[in-house]
């Protein structure tokens, strides 16, 4: 879905079906049970922000939230320090 490509899933016991760009299934098989589905498919070629920057995000998030757990462990210490004087 993060880079809105279509998806054709073939499975031996599982469910087979295809999965669009925004992630619903289409035609899913039923579990264990013998099937064939035929769909014509789009050729995608756009691209997503995802596929551009791809984990720079997630990179940037925990880049923040260690910093932050260190910026409040400083300023703990720094209050404990102060209220011993």
């Amino acid at each position: 879905m993060e880079n809105r490509r279509v998806l054709a899933r073939a499975a031996n016991t599982g469910i087979s079906g295809f999965i669009d760009p925004a992630g619903r299934v289409l035609d899913p098989t039923p579990l264990m049970e013998a099937a064939a589905v035929v769909r014509e498919l789009p050729l995608l070629d756009c691209r997503t922000l995802y596929t551009r920057f791809g984990d720079v995000f997630a990179a940037a998030c925990l880049i923040i939230a260690v910093a932050a757990a260190l910026w409040a462990r400083v300023g703990r210490r720094q209050r404990n320090n102060f209220s011993l004087n």
